[in-house]
């Protein structure tokens, strides 16, 4: 099993950002927590201005995400975002 959160907002074909994570989870005595070691970001866009040095792809000790700040070219200043929860209650 795996999590995964992806944010991808899109305005045309040409036009979109995709920010998303993923984690397999290990499963052990009732307690959910994801192997950081497996986690991958995907930080993917177009036709939208984005400045490499702002994208964000963090592995910590309690969440994994990506952030992709950006700005369509008609102005609109946004963020695609996507976190996953490293521990789960059961």
């Amino acid at each position: 099993m795996y999590d995964y959160d992806g944010d991808t907002p899109q305005w045309a074909p040409d036009e979109w950002v995709w920010a998303s994570v993923s984690g397999w989870l290990n499963i052990c005595d009732g307690k959910i927590t994801v192997d950081t070691s497996t986690v991958r970001h995907v930080a993917y866009w177009s036709g939208v201005k984005v400045d490499r040095s702002q994208v964000v792809k963090y592995t910590g000790a309690r969440v994994s995400y990506t952030k992709i700040p950006y700005e369509r070219y008609n102005g609109y200043q946004g963020e695609a975002f996507a976190l996953i929860p490293h521990f789960y209650k059961h």
